[in-house]
C-alpha cells in the first residue's frame, strides 16, 4: 500500500450513468442478489472506460496494485463489498484499481461490519504510512500502539483480511530496497564526482517513483517518514524535487 492520487470527479456522463444504474439496482425486489450480475453487465460497456482509465491514473506513474504494489491491476474491486453493501455497488468513492489475487484474497470481508476486527485502510483516502512503516529489511510492519500494548488495530485487521503483509510480497520488497539504495548511492557519489546536477538527480528519483516494482518501497524512502533513513535523507538534501501523488 502506499500514497495514491486523489480521487478525481468523473466526466459528467460517466456520473449520470453510475447514478442511474445505482437507482435501478435499488428499484429492484432484491438489490443484494443481482449487484455482481449488474455490475460485470456495465463494466464491459463502453461508458464504462472512463472510470477504469480514472482509477489506473489515481494508481500513478508505477501504475501496480493499489493494494499489493507489485502486481499489475486488472480488476475494479469494491472496498465495500456489494453484496454486503448493494447500494454502493456504482459508487464511484467505493472503487479501487487492483490485481486479481488481491481482489480475491480480500473477497467480501469488511470488518466489522461481516466479520471481527477493526475497520480497513483505504488506500484512497488515508495515509497508509500513518499506520504501517518498512523495517530496514523492507518488510511492511504494523504500528504500535501503545495505549493498547499492541498492533495498531487497523493496522492488523488490514493485514488479516487484505494481505498486504505476505511473504511473497515482503519478499519482493527486500529486493526493491536493496536496489533501490544501491542506486541512490551510486547517485550520489556520481553528484559529488561532478557528474550530474540537482535537475538530473530530481527526474532520476521521480523515475525511480515510477518503476512498476514494489511501488511503495520508493514511495516510503521518498514521500514518507523513511526520507529521513539514509541514504535518501542524504540524497534529498542535496534539494531534489519529488512529485507527490
Amino acid at each position: 500500500m502506499r500514497q495514491l492520487k486523489r480521487r478525481p470527479a468523473l466526466p459528467r456522463r460517466a456520473g449520470n450513468k453510475l447514478a442511474s444504474q445505482k437507482a435501478s439496482l435499488m428499484a429492484s425486489l432484491s438489490p443484494a442478489n443481482i449487484c455482481e450480475q449488474r455490475f460485470d453487465g456495465a463494466r464491459q460497456r463502453k461508458w464504462f472506460c472512463p472510470i477504469r482509465d480514472a482509477l489506473k491514473d489515481m494508481a500513478g506513474d508505477s501504475g501496480t496494485c493499489m493494494f499489493c504494489d507489485h502486481n499489475e491491476p486488472t480488476d475494479v474491486e469494491h472496498f465495500r463489498p456489494k453484496t454486503h453493501f448493494p447500494g454502493r455497488t456504482f459508487s464511484w468513492g467505493n472503487m479501487l484499481w487492483v490485481c486479481t489475487t488481491c481482489n480475491r484474497m480480500k473477497g467480501a470481508y469488511f470488518p466489522p461490519h461481516n466479520c471481527v476486527g477493526a475497520a480497513l485502510i483505504d488506500p484512497t483516502i488515508e495515509n497508509v504510512w500513518d499506520f504501517f512503516f518498512l523495517d530496514q529489511f523492507g518488510n511492511l510492519v504494523k504500528c504500535w500502539d501503545v495505549s493498547r500494548g499492541a498492533y495498531n488495530a487497523r493496522s492488523q485487521s488490514t493485514c488479516d483480511y487484505m494481505y498486504v503483509d505476505r511473504e511473497e510480497i515482503q519478499t519482493r520488497r527486500l529486493k526493491r530496497l536493496k536496489g533501490l539504495k544501491r542506486s541512490v548511492e551510486q547517485a550520489i557519489n556520481e553528484f559529488q564526482n561532478g557528474n550530474g546536477d540537482v535537475q538530473s538527480l530530481s527526474v532520476q528519483v521521480n523515475q525511480w517513483l515510477a518503476e512498476p516494482f514494489q511501488a511503495d518501497v520508493a514511495d516510503y524512502f521518498f514521500r514518507g517518514p523513511g526520507k529521513t533513513e539514509k541514504p535518501f535523507c542524504d540524497l534529498i538534501a542535496l534539494g531534489v524535487t519529488i512529485s507527490m501523488p
